[in-house]
């Protein structure tokens, strides 16, 4: 392996982890939000957990997704 792909593979390593941590960042402030809808309209959480349920599912979705085209090999061109 030359010294480029270490490289590559590194960045690419680096760039997920900065995905991961974005992403746990965005969902640590989103909780805050929906406990205060809570607190403030209890007759709304079936909907809220509908809404949850369905966003929940969605990011299984496109994590599935995304595991099945990083397990497809590339082309050769």
């Amino acid at each position: 392996m030359s010294s480029q792909d270490a490289k590559d593979k590194e960045i690419a390593r680096l760039k997920t982890e900065l995905a991961k941590a974005t992403v746990a960042v965005t969902i640590s402030s989103q909780i805050d939000t929906i406990r205060e809808l809570i607190r403030l309209h209890p007759e709304d959480i079936p909907d809220i957990q509908g809404r949850a349920k369905a966003a929940e599912e969605e990011r299984l979705r496109i994590v599935k997704d995304s595991s099945v085209k990083q397990e497809t090999p590339a082309s050769p061109e």
